[in-house]
């Protein structure tokens, strides 16, 4: 379960990987697996590799922003939220700090797959319903 109000910043990092990825999939293209590529040098060597990251997220960003700019205002704001109590990204996490990260990375994807879930869900109920289905607010951010 999400725990969006730990301090924990190896937790907070292992979020924003997650939160880095749903923005270059949205970005390119849903193959364009930036947690797989990244995972290692993130959760081992965060001062080394969120720098990168989060220039290449500044791209996707800007990308988001011409063509689905919904999805690029909900993304850099959830983006500022984990990163408003990160003070220090460390140069090496311990491995107790590696496993905060883990939580971290799938408690983050966990609650935005359920999410999605929703909004596909009640879309698909209210179509069946009146007929016609009602802007959800992931269609609103999305276009």
């Amino acid at each position: 379960m999400l725990n969006s109000s730990s301090s924990n910043t190896a937790y907070r990092c292992g979020r924003l990987l997650a939160v880095l990825d749903d923005a270059a999939r949205a970005a390119t293209s849903a193959r364009n697996d930036l947690v797989d590529r990244s995972y290692a040098a993130a959760s081992t060597t965060p001062a080394a590799c969120f720098p990168r990251l989060l220039k290449l997220h500044r791209a996707h960003i800007d990308k988001l922003r011409r063509d689905k700019p919904g999805a690029a205002n909900r993304i850099q704001a959830t983006v500022e939220e984990i990163m408003s109590d990160i003070s220090n990204i460390p140069p090496l996490f311990t491995p107790a700090d590696q496993a905060q990260f883990a939580l971290g990375v799938y408690h983050q994807q966990a609650a935005g797959r359920a999410a999605r879930t929703a909004a596909a869900t009640s879309a698909a109920l209210a179509t069946d319903i009146g007929g016609v289905a009602p802007i959800t607010t992931e269609q609103e951010l999305n276009s």
